[in-house]
């Protein structure tokens, strides 16, 4: 079973996962200003968590851990506007264990908050909480790339890492716990940054939490968003997966990619755990729930993944334009159908102008990969 977990009572459920082993040394990391520390949420987050990066905040288990995120919050930022524009809001990554607070933080004027599960704290070096740690780490990038999880292979990939710490027996802790953490990217919460940034800056959601997957968007480019800003590694394993699908005769027809409720949020399992979670949310609570995808799932939604790789990868090698993503977005936001962009927009995009010869052209492409 593919476990995932989702933190409610704010705009919209969201994934979370678990920021890499982290180094004992100090990192860099700015201080939440002290005349910025106000509002409900500072009586119930320690201020000792607090750190900022540019207009985002992190309220993080220790300075390294929010060092990764200030990496990662650059990174999707980075990525967001290449494709879609300049980013305005400022937010927020937190320990999952202050998501009850949420509403107190947009109270004070963040435009998004991101709970997040980090490690308990950034300590040690080859122990029991380490290795569980690895474990849950690679079972999830196993399971996010596709590929076979059994544990005979995690157990594998799990002492490979040990190996690697025990290499570096005569260096600091702290150049051990990075060498662990280059092993296990990528890191999921770029993914997740580009979804909040979406929702935020291009197409909100009008509906109540829980009733669609993410905002007004199709689905498949709400998943395109967080797409485009996912790390070189995971990139990578999407496009390797999206050949495999290729090679097999496997990729999801162009007419039903587009109009696809994505897999995850269609299963009837999701749509219970996000019933009681709109539950808790009507009665003002956050809640944090754990739930299971079944086989079927798990491998429909990284088809979904792998797909929406290689659509993205095609549309930027036909248009050579990354704003081809911004323009498309605008017209469906808009109203338009995108047989009817694409009718408009081919010329301008070195795409074919209807969706029977778009689906050849993409296939003959996908072939070529």
């Amino acid at each position: 079973m593919n476990k995932f977990w989702i933190a409610c009572g704010f705009s919209s459920a969201l994934l979370l996962n678990t920021l890499p082993v982290a180094s004992v040394l100090a990192c860099e990391a700015e201080r939440l200003p002290e005349a910025v520390r106000s509002g409900p949420i500072v009586e119930q987050v320690p201020e000792a968590t607090w750190y900022r990066s540019g207009r985002d905040w992190i309220a993080a288990p220790d300075a390294c851990q929010a060092a990764m995120v200030v990496e990662e919050l650059a990174a999707a930022r980075a990525a967001f506007e290449d494709y879609f524009g300049p980013v305005a809001s400022a937010g927020a990554v937190i320990d999952v264990r202050w998501a009850g607070e949420v509403a107190g933080l947009r109270s004070v004027g963040l435009d998004w908050v991101l709970p997040w599960r980090f490690e308990a704290g950034a300590s040690a070096g080859v122990d029991e909480a380490l290795v569980a740690s690895i474990r849950a780490q690679i079972e999830s990038q196993l399971q996010s790339a596709g590929a076979p999880s059994d544990s005979a292979r995690v157990d594998a990939l799990v002492a490979r890492a040990l190996e690697q710490l025990g290499d570096r027996a005569g260096a600091s802790g702290a150049d051990a716990s990075d060498e662990a953490s280059s092993a296990l990217e990528p890191k999921a919460i770029r993914h997740e940054l580009a979804h909040l940034l979406f929702l935020r800056e291009v197409w909100p959601s009008t509906r109540g939490r829980g009733e669609q997957y993410g905002g007004d968007a199709p689905d498949w480019l709400d998943e395109t968003a967080a797409v485009l800003a996912e790390s070189p590694s995971m990139t990578e394993s999407r496009r390797a997966s999206f050949r495999a699908m290729a090679e097999r005769g496997e990729l999801i027809a162009l007419e039903r990619y587009l109009s696809m409720v994505h897999p995850v949020f269609a299963g009837q399992d999701f749509q219970a755990l996000m019933q009681a979670a709109r539950d808790k949310a009507a009665q003002g609570e956050a809640a944090v729930l754990s739930a299971s995808l079944d086989p079927e799932q798990g491998v429909e939604a990284r088809r979904f993944y792998a797909q929406t790789r290689g659509w993205v990868d095609y549309l930027l090698a036909r248009s050579e334009q990354p704003r081809v993503f911004a323009d498309l977005t605008r017209a469906l936001r808009d109203g338009q159908g995108f047989e009817a962009w694409l009718q408009a927009s081919a010329a301008r995009y070195a795409l074919p102008v209807t969706l029977p010869a778009l689906e050849r052209d993409f296939l003959g492409w996908a072939a070529s990969q």
